[in-house]
């Protein structure tokens, strides 16, 4: 994941989505693969070194994420867990879970998001955030102009 001028694409990615703008669905897919290769190796069980900052859910409010970091410091000089929750509710879910994904291949010791779910038990919490698993396709539709990115 290199460029020229000494930045790698990965950091060009980083502070394209640090600026809440879309990546390019090639870019997407480049970074889901690249994660996937580092999740796959790590044990369900991570050793996490003290001190570190725990945050609960996030759902996708990418603005209250930037907040997060802003207050209680950025990557790497910050440790990191992530509980889970990252979409889901947000307008910037896309954008968020990506942001999240991408430190992570980044920071692999200092930056830990787990359990990545949607957690919508509620059939009130269904409706008023309008989740269908017969399309969760959408979001990445309204980004991407295609439903592939998704999948």
């Amino acid at each position: 994941m290199a460029a020229a001028g000494g930045t790698s694409d990965l950091d060009r990615m980083i502070e394209t989505l640090r600026r809440c703008e879309v990546l390019k669905e090639s870019e997407v897919k480049l970074l889901c693969s690249k994660a996937m290769e580092i999740l796959v190796e790590e044990s369900n069980v991570q050793r996490i070194d003290s001190p570190v900052t725990i945050c609960g859910d996030i759902h996708g409010q990418f603005y209250d994420l930037m907040e997060l970091f802003k207050v209680g410091g950025d990557c790497p000089q910050t440790n990191y867990l992530f509980m889970g929750d990252f979409v889901d509710r947000g307008f910037y879910s896309v954008e968020t879970f990506l942001l999240l994904l991408a430190l992570k291949v980044r920071l692999r010791r200092t930056f830990t998001p787990r359990n990545a779910r949607i957690a919508l038990e509620a059939r009130a919490s269904k409706k008023v955030f309008d989740y269908n698993p017969h399309r969760p396709a959408i979001p990445a539709t309204r980004r991407f102009g295609t439903p592939t990115a998704y999948s």
